[in-house]
């Protein structure tokens, strides 16, 4: 595989010229060269290593306290909104990245193929206490924090949930986040009262 500098160094030029930032235009790049190659999987790995870098260097912010959940009235459940820790990043894709990046980690000794064609990847990498961690989610939860980062409220979270994976567990999903420390803050509105 030979990838020509001058191909890049024109794509980050265009990229430049149109003030998107640099690592689009690596992606891109990327795509464009191997879209209908055997390599067609690199963007996505450019983006997993993207992503931890971005965890890396992210700003360190705490993690949800589980017991302000206790002080939320049940009827307001529907409306909370929860964002996620700034050195979290979720990424989904087709291949199976995560086991490529992996195979092709320095103290890997992995020797097997991996197969392009096998399950996609939902993936959440995280910086927790001062180490990167990928994580594998289920479908379902990564729909869920994935509306959480897009500000929806758990109700509308859960629906989006469950149309991707009507077996969700909701309950379970939010203690593995708990648990991974990607939940920040949580807030909640309750319903405006006409008077």
């Amino acid at each position: 595989m030979q990838i020509s500098s001058a191909s890049l160094l024109a794509a980050q030029q265009q990229a430049s010229a149109q003030a998107k930032p640099q690592k689009s235009a690596f992606g891109s790049f990327l795509s464009a060269q191997f879209a209908d190659s055997a390599y067609r999987y690199l963007p996505d790995v450019a983006r997993l290593e993207w992503a931890c870098q971005d965890c890396l260097v992210a700003e360190e912010t705490e993690a949800l306290d589980p017991a302000a959940l206790r002080e939320v009235p049940l009827e307001h459940y529907g409306s909370l909104r929860f964002s996620l820790r700034s050195a979290c990043r979720l990424l989904d894709s087709p291949f199976p990245i995560l086991k490529i990046w992996e195979a092709n980690q320095p103290e890997s000794a992995a020797s097997e193929l991996i197969s392009l064609d096998s399950e996609p990847d939902f993936l959440l990498v995280c910086r927790t206490t001062g180490r990167l961690r990928l994580h594998r989610l289920e479908p379902g939860h990564y729909r869920l924090l994935a509306s959480f980062a897009a500000g929806l409220g758990l109700d509308e979270a859960l629906a989006a949930s469950l149309a991707c994976d009507p077996r969700f567990d909701l309950g379970a999903a939010l203690r593995r986040s708990i648990e991974y420390r990607v939940l920040a803050r949580m807030t909640f509105h309750p319903p405006r009262r006409i008077p």
